[in-house]
């Protein structure tokens, strides 16, 4: 396995990055999402990854960055929206439920002229309902580029697609965005679950954030419960569901299939039976 130096690593990534999808060398790994109230598997978060055959494992914190650099991010945004549709229809058809599937978009996908027609076509081609299919847009976007993005995701919302808001909390202008538009979703950064049950600051704040948003119209999706503990704080403050590795890591589609779907997930439960 070759080992990449920092000087080297982000000219052979943009150089390996364009040829990935044609060589197979990505994946899609879902992670589940539960509902809080109920236990049940609600739908899945659609990750990328990559296994370059001579460097091994490429992170996504390294080749995500200069995909948006190089523009590749709209094809690989493309390909793992595909992926991620066709498995979704799969798993509706396979288990009769109405799963939903959770996909990263970047804004130079969204503003591809031809962005929504892509969608629309893959949609069709999987015959798969819209309002299964929901979009995160990161919190990083600048206030500049959202102003051309809102039209776009507006559109989207009247097809029926959800929108949500991803890693709440981790930037300037948290709370602009919740003026900015009307989201369907609000995904809680882990920096608001972490240690719930003993950081009285982090509860109240993510106790408040989640009735406001209720208040709001959103829904909320907390991120990062690693714990048992957090886990029914959580649902006890009425988060309408929750990921992390205290219930899965990121996995295969066959992997998923085999452990998850069809099951109920208890929150009050032992890590060693929910954890990966």
């Amino acid at each position: 396995m070759t080992t990449l130096l920092p000087v080297q690593s982000d000219h052979l990534i943009a150089a390996e990055l364009a040829q990935a999808i044609v060589n197979n060398q990505l994946s899609v790994v879902y992670q589940p999402q539960v509902e809080s109230h109920s236990g049940t598997i609600a739908g899945f978060e659609a990750l990328l990854r990559w296994q370059h055959p001579e460097i091994g494992v490429i992170p996504p914190s390294l080749f995500i960055p200069i995909a948006e650099a190089t523009g590749l991010i709209t094809e690989l945004g493309d390909w793992i929206l595909e992926q991620a549709i066709g498995q979704l229809k799969e798993w509706q058809h396979q288990y009769q439920h109405d799963l939903k599937m959770s996909v990263n978009i970047s804004v130079q996908q969204l503003t591809t002229p031809d962005f929504i027609y892509r969608l629309q076509n893959s949609l069709e081609k999987h015959q798969l309902a819209p309002h299964s299919l929901e979009l995160e847009v990161t919190e990083s976007i600048a206030i500049e580029d959202f102003e051309e993005v809102r039209p776009i995701l507006q559109f989207l919302q009247s097809l029926d697609i959800q929108i949500a808001i991803d890693d709440f909390g981790t930037g300037y202008a948290s709370f602009t965005y919740l003026q900015l538009f009307c989201w369907d979703i609000l995904k809680l950064d882990r920096r608001f679950v972490k240690n719930i049950h003993r950081n009285s600051v982090n509860a109240a704040i993510t106790e408040n954030l989640i009735n406001m948003s209720h208040d709001l119209g959103f829904k909320v999706v907390a991120e990062g419960v690693e714990i048992q503990e957090e886990a029914v704080i959580l649902q006890q403050y009425g988060c309408d569901k929750v990921q992390g590795y205290y219930f899965s890591r990121p996995m295969t589609a066959a992997s998923i299939a085999t452990r998850f779907l069809g099951r109920k997930i208890a929150i009050i439960a032992s890590t060693e039976s929910c954890a990966a």
